[in-house]
């Protein structure tokens, strides 16, 4: 614990704003306190209203997505989760029908990604799978994060040690060590030189039980 995990909740906001960060602070508080870690969480609105507020604060406190938001974020220890990959649809969808992107866009979610990332933010892996992407399509989001200039190795780290330690887990998992679950995955691929190579491994081990080998699912016993 003693870290704080921030998620950024993106969309054409305006009335509501309030209500809307209210309810993810409240989930977010709740989320905390069953996973043990110290309140310290934050949420984000995006919109034509824009909001930031930690867990721990007095209070709710306004601000833009600013340099100074970003310092904040870097000074508290804040984990920036950017989930890139949500919005490809939203945009994808915009350019098709020649429209602006909306204000909850990718293009917004990268520049926030940028200023954090300048400030020392700590980046770690999300992909909000199931809204607007397939289950399934997760690894796309190592090659978001590596278009918005993380290295590959960096990417890599945001899904294992960085979002380990995020959720407090670092003595448990993120790492292949002795004590540690038996979480991984192997490729035949150098994803160093080819980090979409993530989206289909060669080999998957859950709690140390083989699930893939050789690209082939095996069915639990």
């Amino acid at each position: 614990g003693g870290r704080v995990a921030e998620e950024l909740v993106c969309g054409d906001i305006s009335t509501g704003a309030h209500d809307d960060l209210t309810r993810a602070t409240e989930t977010a508080r709740q989320m905390v306190t069953r996973l043990g870690m110290s309140e310290k969480l934050g949420a984000m609105t995006f919109g034509r209203q824009q909001s930031f507020r930690f867990l721990d604060g007095p209070g709710m406190e306004e601000r833009n997505y600013s340099e100074e938001t970003a310092r904040t974020m870097s000074a508290r220890g804040a984990y920036l989760v950017p989930t890139l990959m949500v919005f490809e649809p939203v945009t994808a969808s915009a350019a098709a029908t020649n429209r602006p992107p909306a204000s909850g866009s990718l293009a917004l979610s990268l520049q926030a990604f940028r200023r954090a990332r300048a400030a020392g933010v700590r980046i770690a892996f999300g992909t909000d799978t199931g809204v607007a992407n397939p289950h399934g399509s997760n690894g796309w989001e190592f090659a978001r994060l590596v278009a918005a200039g993380l290295t590959p190795m960096e990417a890599i780290a945001s899904a294992t040690t960085v979002a380990a330690e995020m959720f407090g887990l670092e003595k448990d998992a993120g790492a292949i060590a002795p004590g540690f679950l038996a979480d991984l995955i192997a490729l035949k691929a150098d994803p160093l030189a080819d980090v979409a190579a993530l989206r289909s491994p060669d080999f998957v081990m859950k709690a140390g039980r083989i699930a893939k080998r050789n690209g082939e699912m095996i069915p639990a016993e």
